[in-house]
Parts: C-alpha cells; structure tokens; sequence
C-alpha cells in the first residue's frame, strides 16, 4: 500500500495558514497540488523540492511553507513506491517540527508529516511500530477535531491501522476497521480501505467474499492504486481453484502496474512473486 493523504487537503486549502504563506507561495504549493491529484508523482516531488532548495527559504521566519512543501515531497515519495526510502527524511522533519507545533495549523501538519511516516513505517516492514503510531494519531487527532477538522486525516490513520493489523494476520481487527470506515471514506482513503477489507477476507481465508468484494469495486484506481485490486483478486481465484483465471488477473496487474509505475516499484515485483507462486502448487499464494 501507498500514500494514505492525498496532498490537495494540505492545509493552505482550508485558509488556516494564509496568514503565513504569500501569494507566491500559495501558488507554487497549489501546483504542487494539482500534479500529484493528476497523478503525476515525480513532477509534484520535483516540484516540491525545488520549492525548499530556493534559497529564498532560508530567509524566512515561518518554517510552514518549507513544512508544507516537505510533507509533499515525502507525499510523493511513497505514491512512487518509495515509502521506506522516506522514513529517514520525515522522522527529521517530525523532530524539527513538534518542539514548535504551537498553534492549530502547524499541529496539523504535525498530523500529516506523522500520518506518512506510518506509512513509511509499514513500507519498512514495521508493522507493529506503525500499528502504536497509528493509534497514537487517532489519540492526537481526537483532542484536534473540536478545533479544526480532522475527519479525512482520521480515516487515513484508520486505514493505516488496519493495514498494519493485516499484515500481522490479524485480520477480523482489520475487517471490523476497514468494513466500519469504508463508506464515509472517499478517493485514495476508499481504495486502501477497500483493499485492506480484501486482504482481511483472504486471510480469513473466505476467498467467496473476498472475490465478491473486488469485483464490486467500481471505482477506477488512481496511479498510485494500480495493480493492488487485481493481485488481492488474482490470490482470491487462485485459493478458489480457478488457476486460469487467477494467472490471467494476475498477468493483467503485472502489465498494469508496469504501465503505470516506476520500474523499482515494490508492487511490481509483488505481482511477479504473485505469478510465480500461481504457477507452483506448493507453496500457495499468501494471503495478502
């Protein structure tokens, strides 16, 4: 899994930081923005990084816009598939920033920069680490909401939280969070959750359901999405006794994810790993 924020709620959107970043300023991070809502990752990471190295930052007394910019830069770094790569850099810019998260907004980038690095966290394979910073954000964001809303940050901790539970086979924790949070989620929060719930289906080993939950999927992934619907599908068939079926889906997530990804792209070599498994009888597939 991937990005768990898309980087458009950045706070400067909502007006609660106008009163320190400048027009220019709100300009380049709202281009910033609109590429990675167009899903093109790099030139929004890019775009981001020329951001902080202008030197014209070094000037200034308000850190939020180089916050900002920061958070969105790492943002686009997991969409690549770059989430563990990330962890180093968002775990600086945590400690520099929370001796000085004073005020509702910048305690809210604070939320955001926490929320990737849990995805990074699970990037890195450190699922129960992510699984009591993801809680812990939950807690954080609780003592927010009566002061600005939060609710879309809170799904996203939720989806993280799920995601950590299922990849330490605890998987009716993540069915009850994911199936409980998937109607009110929308955009890339929906398509984790959705995800989440399919993988806790096929853990529970009820490939039925699960399969039926995939092919009710009718939202169309975005780039950072592509391949994960049809790698949790192509498992679900293959548990199900139907190996053609499951080679072709998981023959058509490898193309997919070739087509739309970085070549180092860890989903890639999933969906190859997947593929190889289907065409073994022992062991089986895994179950996400």
């Amino acid at each position: 899994m991937i990005f768990k924020e898309n980087v458009r709620s950045l706070l400067w959107r909502k007006g609660l930081l106008k009163n320190s970043i400048g027009r220019r300023q709100i300009s380049d991070l709202d281009r910033i923005c609109d590429l990675a809502e167009m899903g093109r990752a790099e030139e929004a990471e890019a775009a981001a990084r020329a951001f902080l190295s202008d030197p014209r930052r070094a000037k200034e007394s308000d850190p939020v816009p180089r916050w900002s910019a920061s958070i969105a830069a790492a943002a686009s770094a997991i969409d690549l598939g770059r989430g563990a790569e990330a962890l180093t850099e968002l775990e600086a810019l945590i400690t520099e920033m929370k001796p000085v998260a004073n005020t509702t907004a910048r305690q809210t980038l604070l939320l955001m920069a926490r929320i990737n690095r849990t995805s990074s966290l699970i990037a890195r394979q450190l699922y129960a680490e992510a699984e009591h910073e993801a809680l812990d954000i939950l807690r954080v964001a609780g003592r927010l909401s009566p002061l600005t809303p939060v609710w879309r940050h809170q799904l996203v901790a939720l989806w993280n939280l799920a995601e950590a539970l299922c990849w330490q086979d605890r998987y009716e924790e993540a069915e009850a969070i994911a199936r409980g949070n998937l109607p009110r989620a929308e955009g890339s929060t929906h398509a984790g959750l959705n995800a989440v719930l399919i993988a806790s289906l096929n853990g529970q080993r009820r490939y039925e359901e699960a399969l039926d939950q995939a092919r009710q999927t009718t939202i169309t992934p975005s780039r950072a999405d592509t391949g994960t619907i049809g790698i949790l599908t192509a498992i679900a068939l293959h548990h199900l006794g139907h190996h053609e079926e499951a080679t072709t889906t998981a023959q058509q997530a490898l193309h997919a994810c070739q087509q739309a990804l970085p070549s180092d792209h860890p989903r890639i070599q999933r969906a190859h790993d997947i593929l190889t498994l289907l065409n073994t009888e022992n062991p089986p597939p895994p179950s996400q």
